[in-house]
Order: C-alpha cells, then structure tokens, then sequence
C-alpha cells in the first residue's frame, strides 16, 4: 500500500464523518511527499491540522460546494424556463465546448486558492523541521553558530536527503578551517623551551650551560 493510501485511511480514521473524500485525497496527496515511514503519518496530519484544521477546511470546502451546485441548478432552471406566452422563443446560442460557465470558473479559482494555502503551509512545516535537523546535528558536532547561521538562513530543501547532503557539507567545511585555525596558532607560537627558562634574554639556560661544560676538553690528570 502506498503512504498516500495509508495517509488517506488514517485521515479517514481521524476525521470521521467528513463526506468529502476528494478533500481528504488533496491532502493525503499533499502529505505524501513529506512521509517516509508509516511513524511519521501521525505527526505530519497532526501537524498540518495544528495550522490548518482539517475538519473545518473540508466542511467549507463541502458548504461552498454545495451552494454553487444549488446556485446554478437554480440559475439553469431559470434560463431554462419556458415562458407561458412566447409564440416565436428564440433559444439561447448553444455555448462552445470549451466555454466554460462562470460558476464552474469561480469553483476551480477557490480550489487552487486553497491548493496555495495548504502547499503554503505544509511548506512552512518542512523548512521548520530541516532548520531544526541542521541545528542539532551542528549542535552534536560543535559546529560556532557564526560559521553556519548566515549560510542556512533561510534555505529550503526539497527533501530531507538534499537537507542531510548541505549539513555534512557545513561540518566538513568547519573541521578543516578548525584544523587550519589550530595549524596556524601552532606557527605563529613561541618555540617550544628545551630544559629549565633562562632568567632573561640575555642569560644562557642552564640545559645549555651543561651541554658546553660536557663537550669542553677535561684536563690531563697530574703524572
């Protein structure tokens, strides 16, 4: 079974009593991108229905629905009424196949509105929930907020994969400039000291002193 079938019948489950399947069958279709396990149906349905009730969208969805339907059966059976006294009707021109009524149009430009709406939203779920993957797997990697925040501001992905890919992408990148970092702060350090300091610049460490005492000639022992 598909995650959209699966996604259908647990909207089902979860909303019942709502007549409109077609609805239901928009957002299963809507969520079926977002899903890649069956654990994760819950959470998205609970998710786009914390933003945008289901029950309440699907029964406006149904109320306007039904109002366009009796609006034009009643505006068919107004233009289709025949007048008691009308020796010569005229019919009305027949409209072209393709001409499509003003009430069919009003229809389809209030389901793409509400297309946008969701798409909107469960967008708006999704760049929230890669932010927060990024942020804790740069977390557990001790990645410096500085070094990542203007780069992920505002990004989105088209799935979790192309998220996953930018973010080890981002920990790479530190680790070699925190290598870098530690590599030139050990140049740029003072040289390492071989034996006990000297007590000034100018004085030779005693290390020193006891490596030239060792290497002068002894003397010749009295015969």
């Amino acid at each position: 079974m598909s995650f959209k079938a699966k996604i259908l019948a647990r909207l089902k489950e979860k909303f019942t009593g709502l007549s409109n399947d077609a609805y239901l069958e928009h957002v299963a279709g809507k969520l079926e991108s977002k899903v890649t396990a069956d654990e994760q149906i819950d959470g998205q349905i609970d998710a786009l229905n914390a933003i945008l009730p289901i029950s309440e969208a699907a029964k406006f969805f149904d109320s306007q629905a039904d109002k366009r339907v009796s609006d034009a059966q009643k505006a068919w059976e107004a233009k289709n009424k025949k007048p008691e006294e009308a020796p010569t009707p005229t019919p009305a021109p027949a409209p072209a196949p393709d001409d499509m009524p003003a009430w069919a149009k009003a229809m389809q430009t209030q389901n793409d509105e509400l297309k946008a709406m969701l798409t909107a939203v469960t967008g708006a779920q999704v760049a929230k929930n890669h932010n927060e993957r990024m942020t804790k797997l740069f977390t557990e990697k001790k990645v410096d907020p500085m070094f990542y925040a203007h780069a992920v501001d505002g990004r989105s992905f088209k799935d979790d994969a192309e998220c996953d890919a930018f973010a080890n992408g981002i920990v790479e990148s530190w680790g070699k400039f925190a290598q870098k970092q530690a590599d030139d702060g050990m140049k740029n350090g003072p040289p390492p000291v071989f034996g006990t300091p000297p007590a000034s610049n100018t004085e030779v460490s005693p290390l020193v002193k006891q490596m030239i005492a060792d290497a002068a000639p002894k003397p010749a022992a009295a015969v």
